[in-house]
C-alpha cells in the first residue's frame, strides 16, 4: 500500500518535472513588423497553445489523484502558473491584433493630418 501511494507520487512528479522542463525551454517566437526596427509581434503559437492545454489537462487529472496528497502544493502552484500563461497569451494575441489594426489606420495619411 505504502510503496503504490510512493509508485503514483513519484509518477506525478515525474510528469510535472517534464511540464517545469518543457516551460523553462519554451521560447515565443517573435518577428519584426513590416519595415520597423524596434516593433515586432508574436507568431507560431498554435503550437504552444495546443502544448499549454494538454499540460492542464495533465496537471488537473494530477490534482484530482489519490496520490497528489503529499505534493499538492506543487501541482496546485504549477496549476496557477500554466492559467496565468494561458491568460497572458490570450491577452497578448488580443492586444496585438488590435494593435496591428489600429496601426493601419493611424498611419493612414488623411488621418495623421
Amino acid at each position: 500500500m505504502i510503496s503504490a501511494f510512493a509508485v503514483g507520487e513519484a509518477n506525478i512528479l515525474e510528469t510535472l518535472t517534464n511540464i517545469i522542463k518543457l516551460w523553462e525551454e519554451t521560447n515565443f517566437v517573435v518577428k519584426q513588423y513590416r519595415d520597423t526596427k524596434d516593433r515586432f509581434f508574436i507568431t507560431e503559437v498554435d503550437e504552444l497553445i495546443v502544448q499549454l492545454e494538454d499540460n492542464q489537462m495533465t496537471v488537473q487529472t494530477s490534482m484530482g489523484s489519490k496520490f497528489v496528497a503529499e505534493i499538492r502544493d506543487t501541482v496546485e502552484e504549477w496549476e496557477k502558473k500554466l492559467g496565468y500563461i494561458s491568460d497572458c497569451i490570450d491577452e497578448w494575441l488580443v492586444f496585438q491584433k488590435s494593435w496591428m489594426y489600429l496601426e493601419n489606420i493611424f498611419n493612414a495619411e488623411d488621418i495623421q493630418k
